[in-house]
């Protein structure tokens, strides 16, 4: 049986990255798509015993985190009757190069009100290209909605992971949906690739419940005023429908000449 693909795998109480984790922009750093969901697992096993759940997930990347050793830690900044707020660092070579915060609240029975997904389910649609060829190796299942990952514009697409965020072991919501939402940077992205970079900075989720099931949507736009940076929207969605709004903010830059 062939092993499925992995972002990390376990080192003891580190993680060692894996070529799934590389990074679009340099292949001596670790990707946002890796980084998240690494910090995001960190806060679900914090509060796996808590009753709570996340409501916000923002992560802060301080820098290129290097493709060698990560050092994780977590923390308790707030625990209280109705929320928590619980924080999680990744190390290397003794540097933090990534943080996330977590807003975490008790669950209680009220009135349901969502905003109905406005696109077409994933299994109304065909297979077919939107991100960039060798895309985490070609594991992922894509269905395309409109756009083009990387082409200027609005993009929208399904796409069901068929990987592990750590070898062998199966990846809670809270990581998914914080790996779909790095891509953000280039589902929606209105800047063309070749003439400029726009690495994201930070991944900012606000969640309306959790992803259920294996397909994913995200559907994002980009804007920019020319001042040196953007700020990418995202909406997601699942087989039930829209859980979460996201946010990227992207520093933009011309790509350098060879």
């Amino acid at each position: 049986m062939t092993e499925r693909p992995a972002f990390f795998v376990r080192d003891g109480k580190d993680y060692r990255p894996t070529v799934m984790a590389r990074s679009p922009w340099s292949s001596e750093a670790i990707n946002g798509a890796a980084i998240g969901g690494l910090l995001a697992q960190l806060i679900d096993e914090a509060i796996a015993d808590s009753g709570k759940h996340v409501v916000r997930l923002t992560v802060d990347i301080l820098g290129e985190v290097p493709r060698t050793g990560i050092e994780p830690s977590t923390r308790i900044l707030r625990d209280g009757r109705r929320i928590a707020i619980v924080e999680a660092e990744l190390s290397a070579d003794r540097r933090v190069g990534a943080r996330a915060t977590a807003l975490c609240v008790a669950p209680h029975e009220t009135m349901e009100v969502i905003e109905p997904n406005p696109f077409p389910r994933f299994d109304e649609l065909e297979p077919g290209d939107f991100f960039m060829p060798g895309f985490f190796q070609g594991a992922p299942d894509i269905r395309p909605v409109r756009g083009r990952a990387l082409e200027p514009g609005p993009g929208t697409t399904w796409l069901k992971y068929n990987v592990d965020l750590i070898a062998g072991e199966p990846m809670p919501p809270l990581a998914r949906a914080a790996i779909v939402a790095d891509f953000g940077v280039g589902v929606g992205s209105v800047l063309p690739r070749r003439d400029w970079t726009f690495p994201n900075l930070d991944i900012g989720i606000n969640f309306i419940r959790m992803p259920v099931g294996e397909w994913v949507m995200i559907d994002s736009t980009t804007e920019t005023a020319g001042n040196g940076h953007a700020v990418a929207r995202s909406t997601f969605a699942d087989e039930e429908g829209i859980y979460a709004r996201g946010q990227q903010i992207l520093f933009v830059d011309k790509v350098k000449s060879r």
